[in-house]
């Protein structure tokens, strides 16, 4: 990529860090991305109701079509200082080679969507080269760990592919595997009564410690991966609806349980009800939000592609990995049958506590990206 063109990827990517897009807030980034995919010439170019982006480069007919897929939502902001301007700096405060770009999303996603635009850039004034198509598909609502964009997207009738590439903070290794997410919450019922007056009523607080060593219990007995390790289990949240100076009428148990290729979301949730309801009658328990395991194909077309562009680009070879967190990858394995590989810049490290990204890295993910697609519609 030639000095010229690494600037206008920097400062796509300044642009984005720009508009803030928390989970369910990203409208404005979402306008941002449809003028910059209508001067693509992405046609067609839809969003739906939710902001949801899916825009096509058609090239001639009678080719496949490769899916990019990222997201929008960046995580909630923290303790950083003007969080939405973008600063270009030495990597050294971070122990990194070059330089780096800093600012809220820098890392993730806004790395990897403004690497997947800018090859689409690419791509379109090469239209005429490739025998296929390219879909550009960014989602919003992704860390409320639902899929709940790409399911928007697939309701509309919006996502037909043959390949994908998901956009994640990969460190630019390609990954063929991942944990899912089950959220489950689980629900002590009581009977509410005056605090003075506490043998009139249940108090479902006293039955919490019972629920909590059952669950202790259950993580022993969790399947492991020799890749990914272990599943795993916790209670991420508690909550009761006490309204003074009445004891609750329920108390509610949040679990985050990761959740490994080949295992059953129902068998899960019902294991985790029965072993409960054996030490406390009467709690039940109900999957929130969920996002799917996956295990890919090192053998398939797309991850084929994507290592020998990634090992020639990066003048060495880059083994396969596995991530340490849940990725729309799944929901497109796992309902969509499409063969996926997910890849990006920066690592899910780079976040916190001053989330940054290596400006080499942008380089050659974009330069990736764009080269995987031009191999694959030649």
């Amino acid at each position: 990529m030639s000095q010229e063109e690494t600037d206008e990827l920097i400062h796509l990517l300044e642009n984005l860090i720009r508009i803030p897009s928390g989970s369910g807030q990203e409208k404005s980034l979402s306008e941002f991305i449809l003028a910059y995919g209508e001067s693509l010439g992405f046609s067609p170019l839809r969003r739906s109701s939710h902001g949801d982006i899916a825009g096509t480069l058609e090239g001639s007919p009678g080719g496949p079509t490769v899916l990019f897929l990222t997201h929008m939502d960046h995580s909630p902001v923290d303790t950083e200082e003007n969080p939405y301007r973008p600063v270009v700096m030495d990597g050294s405060e971070f122990e990194k080679p070059g330089r780096v770009l800093v600012g809220k999303g820098s890392c993730s996603p806004k790395a990897t969507l403004a690497c997947m635009l800018y090859a689409c850039r690419q791509i379109a004034v090469r239209k005429k080269e490739i025998r296929g198509n390219v879909l550009f598909a960014a989602v919003g609502r992704d860390l409320l760990a639902n899929h709940d964009g790409i399911r928007e997207l697939v309701e509309e009738d919006w996502i037909h592919a043959d390949f994908a590439v998901a956009g994640e903070p990969t460190g630019n290794r390609p990954m063929i595997g991942a944990r899912g997410i089950n959220h489950i919450e689980v629900v002590i019922p009581g009977m509410p009564s005056h605090w003075g007056r506490p043998e009139e009523g249940i108090n479902p607080l006293w039955e919490l410690p019972s629920v909590l060593q059952t669950l202790r219990e259950l993580i022993g007995e969790l399947p492991r991966h020799e890749a990914l390790k272990g599943a795993t289990l916790v209670p991420i949240d508690i909550a009761c609806d006490m309204k003074p100076p009445r004891s609750p009428s329920a108390c509610r148990v949040l679990l985050d349980r990761r959740t490994l290729p080949g295992e059953n979301p129902e068998a899960i949730l019902r294991e985790v009800r029965e072993r409960l309801q054996q030490r406390v009658p009467g709690v039940h328990a109900s999957v929130k939000s969920q996002m799917y395991p996956y295990e890919g194909d090192p053998g398939s077309v797309i991850c084929r592609t994507i290592a020998e562009t990634n090992d020639r680009l990066s003048g060495r070879p880059v083994p396969f990995g596995y991530l340490s967190f849940a990725t729309n990858g799944g929901f497109l394995t796992h309902q969509l049958k499409i063969p996926t590989v997910v890849y990006g810049p920066g690592r899910i490290e780079d976040m916190a506590p001053k989330e940054h990204v290596e400006v080499d890295r942008l380089v050659l993910s974009s330069s990736v990206y764009k080269d995987t697609v031009l191999a694959l519609l030649h």
